[in-house]
């Protein structure tokens, strides 16, 4: 039989609290993707660009792995013949890019130097979306299957 904790006076599976932790750590995840991963919405204009720069950043994980990351600056013209230099908002474990490369870029016209998207980098953009939609949807579903939960474990111990 699995083991009861009792809240108050209901008496409910850990599994329902297990439940309830795992939706809660879901939606801080989810959150944290919402505030943090790279959006495409404000990249409304559009420029081509050339590849200025390719700077490694290495560093090594508490267990002494390295990791290298590729950040990938881009040199262009916004509708005024301004020119901006911007960071790509997608970086990597590999290099996809080199400096003298011809790119196409979306850049956020309202502040260009913020960062832009080189098309062709939007399956790395997608992948943070899924995990952010993973745990927008998982972390409250979570929450709402364990509350469930509780009130059952809740209503049977009334009828008890």
């Amino acid at each position: 039989m699995a083991a009861a904790t009792e809240v108050g006076r209901v008496h409910a599976p850990a599994w329902v609290f297990v439940i309830l932790i795992i939706g809660l750590i879901l939606m801080i995840v989810g959150f944290l993707f919402s505030a943090l991963a790279p959006k495409r919405d404000h990249l409304t204009s559009v420029a081509e660009g050339v590849v200025s720069r390719v700077e490694v950043d290495e560093s090594t994980s508490r267990k002494g792995r390295s990791r290298r990351t590729y950040l990938t600056y881009v040199e262009f013209e916004d509708s005024d013949h301004r020119v901006f230099e911007a960071r790509s908002v997608v970086n990597g474990g590999t290099k996809r890019h080199s400096v003298g490369d011809r790119v196409t870029i979306h850049f956020d016209p309202r502040d260009p130097e913020a960062g832009c998207l080189i098309e062709g980098d939007e399956d790395m953009l997608a992948v943070f979306n899924i995990l952010e939609g993973v745990c927008q949807i998982g972390g409250p579903a979570a929450l709402i299957v364990g509350a469930v939960a509780l009130l059952v474990c809740r209503r049977k111990t009334a009828t008890a």
